[in-house]
């Protein structure tokens, strides 16, 4: 069901989405979030 190439898109979205979200954060002088900390 799953192809191992949407499984990376996913991964790879998530990753970004984490790394934008620490940017803004250490922007903003908060500390930064560890990258997949969202992904419980």
């Amino acid at each position: 069901m799953f192809s191992s190439e949407s499984i990376n898109k996913d991964f790879l979205v998530e990753f970004i989405n984490g790394i934008k979200n620490q940017i803004v954060v250490t922007l903003h002088g908060g500390e930064p979030l560890l990258i997949g900390k969202k992904k419980l």
